[in-house]
């Protein structure tokens, strides 16, 4: 969480905003999957109307790079202080209704986070990517198995991570303020890799900014 123009006021309305929400209720409840959850709309209703009480507001905006999804959801004061936080994620392909999961899972439990609110059961969205990649794993697989039976060697050839060059020094800056590690960027782009080249350029960069 990015707290660099935050307040006293703001953290203030915060602590009483919090001390009145309550848990959102798991009104929803996915037919495939045999589980409730609390739906976006009922995260958001607990929490906006005791957020206005105490001057403060909630807002949410998505952004891509690449295939990987992020969510921005920012809490702001009256006062004009304010603090952001950023979650993102990797859709199972990029179908509207895998990459709309996505964005709602982490609208979802980004303004659960902020809030200090929790979600007992496991949701749709999160099962649906979880089927998702399990499908789509299942029928590569499948492919190399036939492949092999054929006398066709298995594609062992990686991909190389080709980012935006504008969001490596995002990357760069999460590392240095150990939001994120060396291991868990390797496994975010997974099953892309980094570039010795590029991987050298990065590490040089941290250096640099530590």
């Amino acid at each position: 969480m990015d707290t660099t123009h935050a307040n006293a006021e703001l953290f203030a309305a915060l602590s009483k905003a919090q001390a009145e929400i309550t848990n959102a209720p798991q009104t929803a409840t996915n037919a495939h999957f045999k589980s409730k959850y609390a739906p976006l709309n009922a995260v958001l209703d607990g929490i906006r109307k005791h957020f206005s009480k105490h001057g403060l507001c909630i807002t949410q905006e998505t952004s891509f790079d690449g295939d990987l999804v992020s969510v921005t959801t920012l809490i702001a004061h009256s006062s004009g202080g304010f603090v952001t936080t950023c979650a993102s994620c990797r859709p199972a392909n990029a179908t509207a209704q895998s990459i709309g999961s996505c964005t709602t899972y982490l609208r979802r439990y980004s303004a659960s986070s902020v809030s200090a609110t929790f979600q007992e059961e496991l949701d749709d969205d999160g099962e649906y990517e979880e089927a998702e990649y399990k499908k789509q794993m299942e029928a590569f697989e499948n492919h190399e198995k036939k492949k092999q039976k054929k006398g066709v060697a298995a594609e062992t050839k990686p991909i190389i991570w080709n980012p935006n060059p504008d969001s490596i020094p995002n990357y760069v800056n999460k590392l240095v303020t150990k939001e994120l590690t060396w291991e868990e960027l390797v496994q975010r782009i997974a099953p892309k890799i980094i570039s010795p080249e590029l991987e050298k350029k990065m590490k040089e960069m941290v250096l640099e900014a530590a």
